[in-house]
């Protein structure tokens, strides 16, 4: 026991020595740690492939003025602010949220009916 006890100001005592630290991953993710980034690394690539990259690329595209067959010229915030003062805009945002907030209870309430439903169709 006198062989791995440590002193007051935290250094191993004297005549004894440190005991090697892990690092870090391996602490925290196990002994295994570079094989499971291996086996996540393909779900990676593919959230990135199917998710983030069609998501940048229609903010990006959401700041150019792109025509047919005509190279795309950015044009910043411009798209945005004509957006907000167009005259359709706010009614039309206005409806979607609408529409929305009447969506969602509705679906929810199918959705109950159906789970109630469910045990008397099988």
């Amino acid at each position: 026991m006198a062989a791995t006890r440590v002193t007051d100001i935290g250094a191993p005592a004297l005549g004894t020595t440190p005991r090697a630290r892990r690092p870090r991953f391996t602490r925290v993710f196990g002994p295994d740690w570079k094989m499971g980034f291996l086996f996540i690394l393909p779900v990676v690539v593919l959230v990135l492939a199917l998710v983030a990259y069609p998501f940048t690329y229609a903010v990006y595209l959401s700041m150019t003025r792109k025509f047919v067959g005509v190279p795309p010229v950015f044009v910043g915030l411009e798209n945005y602010v004509r957006l907000a003062s167009d005259g359709f805009f706010p009614p039309s945002a206005r409806l979607m949220l609408a529409i929305c907030q009447m969506a969602a209870p509705t679906q929810s309430a199918v959705q109950v009916a159906y789970l109630r439903l469910l045990p008397a169709l099988s």
